[in-house]
């Protein structure tokens, strides 16, 4: 799916997230390529397919409460789908989501 998607009305208007939608954001976050990130006053290193992101963010985003959150990402990790380090979130299998091909 195109970056550009995201930056439509329909996806930028207020609502809670339903699962599959905070799925699609979590990719459309991740990063293409590794690069350097300005996080908490310090320079830090976010890898391809990975995302910057705190819990209170993802709440406030998705219109959740922490604890939903929390079990959200636990089944990600649970079926495979992600590895998590504090606040950053690996996608495993972003070339997957993001081939310049479509696959």
């Amino acid at each position: 799916m195109f970056r550009s998607f995201f930056s439509n009305y329909l996806w930028e208007e207020k609502r809670v997230y339903s699962k599959a939608e905070a799925w699609l954001d979590l990719i459309r976050r991740a990063n293409y390529k590794d690069q350097p990130e300005y996080i908490k006053y310090i320079n830090s290193y976010i890898k391809y397919g990975e995302v910057y992101a705190p819990i209170r963010s993802l709440s406030k985003w998705w219109g959740w409460n922490i604890s939903k959150v929390h079990r959200f990402l636990e089944k990600l990790k649970k079926h495979k789908m992600i590895r998590r380090s504090g606040s950053i979130i690996h996608l495993i299998n972003y070339k997957n989501y993001n081939s310049k091909k479509g696959k």
